[in-house]
């Protein structure tokens, strides 16, 4: 077994930087999920926001862009593999890109049509002029300067130029620096969604309906993306 130790300082100060991040309860759950595989046990818990894209703040912000499938270097500035990004090329997902100068500062993925969460087993479902957002980030030397907020309410701009009248977003509700940096992007909660389950079997609760439905194992909850009440539980797809 690997321990964090004088030869490995970039580990652990990689470390100390997330749990200061995102805080002593979503950093311990970070740690549990690495150790348990969801499939034996299962406790999470999240919080649905939406973001009204014509509302959305009016704040130019230079070098951001929709980025290229063939901008396979600068896309993995952050650690994606080119075959990951290929992939979500391919099923159609878009990013919006912030790279001043040619340097990749921030992004933040969206993908149209049905998004599965597993963290609370839910399947989402996008209505016409919605769209989910579902991979976000911003460089470590540029956190802390209120830049995500800014993206976000750029990337929702640029997508109502396209249409696009709702962005989607689901964030575990421990990671409170995440919740409160969509919020300042201009995006609501509008539902909280739990899941808890043992062996495959989970419960998962939507608080749209106030009801709760037991998922066997391989099936999914389906869940309207948008404002309104949840789904019922359905099946691989």
């Amino acid at each position: 077994m690997r321990r964090y130790g004088a030869e490995e300082p970039g580990r652990l100060a990689s470390a100390i930087r997330k749990l200061l991040e995102v805080g002593p309860a979503y950093f311990a759950r970070l740690l549990l999920q690495r150790v348990v595989p969801g499939w034996l046990w299962l406790a999470n818990r999240g919080v649905v926001l939406e973001l009204d894209t014509a509302a959305a703040a009016d704040d130019a912000i230079a070098g951001l862009r929709w980025g290229d499938p063939s901008e396979h270097a600068l896309l993995g500035a952050f650690g994606h593999p080119a075959s990951t990004l290929a992939a979500r090329f391919a099923r159609g997902d878009r990013v919006c890109v912030l790279a001043p100068d040619g340097r990749l500062e921030g992004y933040a993925w969206f993908h149209p049509d049905v998004y599965e969460e597993p963290e609370v087993r839910t399947r989402f479902r996008m209505r016409p002029g919605e769209i989910w957002l579902y991979d976000a980030m911003v460089a470590p030397a540029r956190r802390g300067e209120g830049l995500y907020p800014r993206l976000l309410a750029g990337a929702a701009r640029r997508l109502a130029q396209q249409g696009v009248r709702r962005v989607l977003i689901y964030v575990d509700e421990r990671n409170r620096n995440s919740v409160r940096a969509h919020v300042a992007g201009g995006a609501k909660p509008i539902a909280r969604i739990s899941a808890a389950g043992l062996f495959g079997w989970v419960r998962v609760r939507d608080s749209r309906d106030a009801s709760s439905r037991w998922l066997a194992p391989g099936r999914w909850y389906d869940a309207s993306a948008g404002s309104g009440s949840g789904g019922s539980s359905g099946g691989p797809a």
